[in-house]
């Protein structure tokens, strides 16, 4: 097997090397990473012999041997009428099973609803596998011509003779019409096809695929190195040869310097180490380790578990902001430009705010309400990590632009404050319903009229905010649009707190069964406002977290309850 010679470092030498695809130079660990969620939802390959393949294996052998990677059961099937369409049971299947039906697919997706609010399950699925065949296709193609993917030889002996023959027409000469009509099948096959890896940077922001660098061959220029190299190194990986692999992989890396600016490499290589380091894995492992020795301390109240505690939550604050400070730095944007990086700032704004409240009151309570709220947010953002690159490029309208970054931000920031505020009622209030213990009410109350406070106050600035950027680049300041409305939503339901609590309608505990009700209005103006697949701020349809949303929902729903019915006793 190839994947039993290769050893670590030449697939670190190959996932290193820069190629752009979606308009952006990144590194093939990336693409490899992305595609593979993508297209399976996970980030290793189970093998029937047992055992695994990582993201950057399966990349490397779509890449540079399509032909065993079309075995790998890489494709997720969830609808049992497409299983069974498919004559399979397997969640998982290969391309090699998928192949035979793709005339098939095109044409049902071709009679399908274009909108996929619009489309039931059964269509969004035909749908997903469709793109997902589209997307394998084209990455399983940027290297190797399709038919050519086994032999190198071949494929210099092929476009040889074409050029050969295209050298004899011009001149008038007998040529074989064959070798003529092959080369321009070959070029043209992949001129300009959209999704295809650009392997070689003809300008600032545009990168030549392999139709344009077989066209050079039309043109009596040699083959580009980098081609050559990556031709050789795809022989070298058909065969085994780790060592060859690597040394292959090294040159084309040693073209880079002359072909890229610095700046773009030390980017690339940042994001390389990004994903080899995983920094929100492990601060999601440190945020559950923070949020357990909390809840020991509650049972036990020993000064050094609240220390633990504490110390772990710093540990993955930092790694948390590390993370951060890295995306930044990569794609050279502010921190909130999708609904991933949002989930990440959300959950990062939350807990640093809960971890600087917890060192003054000691009491593990914040630090435990800050650490689940940052191993939530990191959770979430995992699960938006499958719908494609969560680096990609702004939109024109979304780019560079002072007013949308302070709005985005602030904004991001009202949405943890408000969050950590409604979590801490929801504790406090089955803290105080399971333990009998109401005092833990009124210690609670006072930090959640603050965190209300300082989230109003978040929420209504950055709303005016994004008016403003909202006149500037459409031309109105407010248009009803769902997710300005779910902003205003949220301002709302925070000023009925304050005016409750001020008027004294309510006590303590009525205040914090207020407070609960904060997630709920977040989380539907968060995700629920994108899951209408309407309006300039949506995001994109998301049905599929809609049970996850009423999940929330009805868990809080119900915390309120519990609340109310201790209110009235």
């Amino acid at each position: 097997m190839f994947f039993g010679l290769v050893w670590v470092g030449t697939l670190c030498g190959f996932l290193e090397l820069p190629v752009q695809e979606g308009g952006r130079v990144k590194p093939l660990d990336s693409v490899g990473q992305v595609t593979l969620l993508i297209l399976s939802g996970r980030e290793r390959v189970p093998l029937p012999q047992g055992g695994s393949l990582s993201y950057g294996q399966f990349i490397t052998e779509l890449l540079l041997n399509p032909q065993q990677a079309g075995k790998r059961p890489v494709f997720r099937v969830d609808h049992d009428q497409v299983k069974a369409f498919l004559g399979t049971r397997d969640k998982w299947v290969s391309f090699e099973v998928l192949a035979p039906h793709a005339e098939a697919f095109l044409a049902k997706v071709a009679a399908l609803p274009k909108e996929p609010q619009q489309q039931d399950a059964l269509e969004r699925q035909w749908v997903k596998l469709h793109e997902s065949m589209v997307l394998y296709r084209q990455l399983s193609h940027s290297l190797l011509p399709e038919g050519l993917e086994g032999s190198e030889e071949r494929l210099r002996q092929e476009i040889a003779a074409g050029v050969r023959a295209l050298r004899a027409q011009e001149a008038g000469l007998p040529y074989t019409a064959a070798h003529l009509d092959r080369l321009v099948t070959l070029t043209h096959g992949f001129l300009n096809t959209p999704g295809q890896l650009g392997l070689l940077p003809i300008a600032d922001a545009a990168w030549a695929p392999l139709g344009s660098l077989l066209l050079e061959t039309l043109m009596a220029k040699p083959l580009p190195e980098v081609l050559s190299y990556y031709w050789e190194a795809a022989a070298a990986c058909q065969r085994g040869d780790g060592p060859a692999l690597e040394q292959k992989s090294a040159r084309i890396y040693a073209l880079m310097p002359s072909l890229l600016p610095a700046e773009t490499l030390r980017r690339v290589a940042t994001e390389y180490r990004f994903n080899q380091i995983n920094p929100f894995f492990f601060a999601r492992c440190l945020y559950v380790a923070s949020f357990v020795l909390s809840a020991f301390f509650w049972l036990w109240p020993k000064r050094f578990l609240w220390v633990s505690g504490w110390s772990l939550a710093a540990l993955a604050l930092l790694l948390h902001t590390l993370g951060l400070v890295a995306r930044i730095y990569i794609s050279g944007r502010p921190p909130v430009t999708n609904l991933y990086s949002s989930a990440l700032f959300v959950g990062w704004g939350a807990s640093l705010l809960a971890w600087v409240l917890e060192a003054r009151q000691r009491q593990a309570l914040l630090g435990a309400v800050g650490a689940l709220v940052g191993f939530s947010t990191l959770w979430i953002a995992k699960s938006l990590g499958s719908s494609g690159d969560t680096l990609e490029l702004l939109r024109a309208v979304l780019d560079t632009n002072f007013w949308l970054s302070t709005h985005v931000i602030m904004v991001n920031l009202g949405y943890g404050a408000v969050i950590l505020a409604g979590t801490l009622s929801a504790l406090a209030l089955l803290h105080a319903t399971f333990s009998g213990k109401t005092r833990v009410l009124l210690a609670v109350e006072p930090r959640v009229y603050g965190l209300v406070c300082f989230g109003l106050l978040l929420s209504f600035v950055g709303t005016l905010l994004g008016g403003i950027w909202a006149d500037q680049s459409w031309g109105r300041f407010w248009g009803w649009d769902p997710k300005e409305n779910g902003a205003l939503l949220i301002v709302l339901w925070l000023a009925i707190l304050l005016h409750a609590r001020v008027g004294k309608y309510v006590g303590p505990r009525g205040f914090l069964v207020l407070g609960v009700g904060c997630n709920i209005v977040t989380s539907w103006s968060w995700f629920g406002t994108n899951m209408l697949g309407i309006g300039l701020h949506a995001y994109g349809f998301m049905d599929r977290a809609f049970p996850y949303l009423a999940a929330v929902i009805l868990i809080h729903l119900g915390i309120m309850l519990i609340g109310l019915g201790r209110v009235r006793g």
